[in-house]
């Protein structure tokens, strides 16, 4: 088993400043200013993570820059399940603010991510790296600190999403091994981060993965759910948000009927006797 920890304390070897440098941190240095290690506010020691402004305007517009950190020699091997958490808060920002947690995969921290979750001024977005889409977008307090964790199961193949211990989201699967995470900024928010935590003895979602076994399939115009824990009820959304349907079940396998919905992409969300689970269909 092995577990790391980071709250960028000066007993873990960092010092107020520039984050790039410290530690394994990497990043694109002429914004390295707008990424300190500071005294402002913390949920865990003195220090923590800053992501500061964009004020030169190097940030392209849609685009998300900033510190990355290497963790693939502290990842063991192969192991069945890796969590990565951490702590994140987002001051009131511009239009536009945002502030990504990403985890990256085989490729290292140079590459794209293999899972991100977005903060944004009462928001996050869970994306869904597989066809860049929005899994889940959930409302969050502002002007807090917010519990992030994301955990990749490997046996089962998916990625659980969690926002202060709650699961709200499962999944694709888009990496093999876990490299490295970071917090990407547009620029236009100020944004801290602090307890971050990487382990192969994840104390997220054992219940989840072992005991919440759940499946579904659509064929033939239909929905087909099956659950270990019963199912209490189906709520579907359309890309915009919209409830466009909901059924009340009780049992631990149903059936939904999706004729009256047009062809798309669909978000569903279920209510399970101990949990929720949200994945995506595509009807066709």
């Amino acid at each position: 088993m092995k577990a790391q920890s980071t709250s960028f304390e000066a007993d873990e070897g960092y010092e107020l400043g520039e984050i790039i440098g410290q530690n394994g941190w990497g990043g694109f240095s002429p914004l390295s200013e707008s990424y300190l290690v500071s005294d402002d506010m913390a949920t865990d020691g003195d220090y923590s993570l800053k992501i500061g402004l964009d004020f030169l305007g190097i940030i392209p517009s849609g685009s998300v820059i900033g510190p990355t950190r290497d963790i693939s020699q502290q990842v063991p091997n192969a192991p069945a399940r890796y969590e990565v958490s951490a702590d994140l808060y987002i001051t009131s920002s511009e239009e536009g603010g945002e502030i990504d947690f990403s985890v990256y995969g085989a490729g290292g921290t140079e590459s794209l991510p293999a899972a991100t979750i977005a903060l944004l001024d009462g928001r996050v977005l869970i994306i869904e790296l597989s066809d860049f889409s929005v899994g889940a977008d959930i409302d969050v307090p502002t002007e807090t600190f917010i519990r992030l964790s994301m955990l990749f199961d490997f046996e089962n193949e998916e990625t659980l999403y969690f926002i202060d211990e709650d699961l709200v989201y499962t999944g694709n699967l888009n990496l093999s091994r876990v490299t490295g995470y970071g917090f990407l900024s547009t620029g236009k928010a100020i944004g801290y981060v602090d307890n971050i935590t990487a382990t192969d003895n994840p104390t997220l979602g054992v219940t989840d993965v072992e005991s919440s076994i759940f499946s579904h399939y659509v064929d033939n115009g239909k929905l087909y759910l099956k659950s270990h824990s019963i199912i209490e009820e189906v709520s579907i959304y359309n890309l915009n948000g919209q409830k466009v349907l909901a059924e009340a079940f009780h049992l631990t396998d149903g059936i939904v009927e999706l004729d009256a919905l047009t062809s798309g992409v669909y978000l569903v969300r279920l209510k399970l006797e101990n949990e929720s689970r949200t994945f995506k269909f595509f009807k066709q």
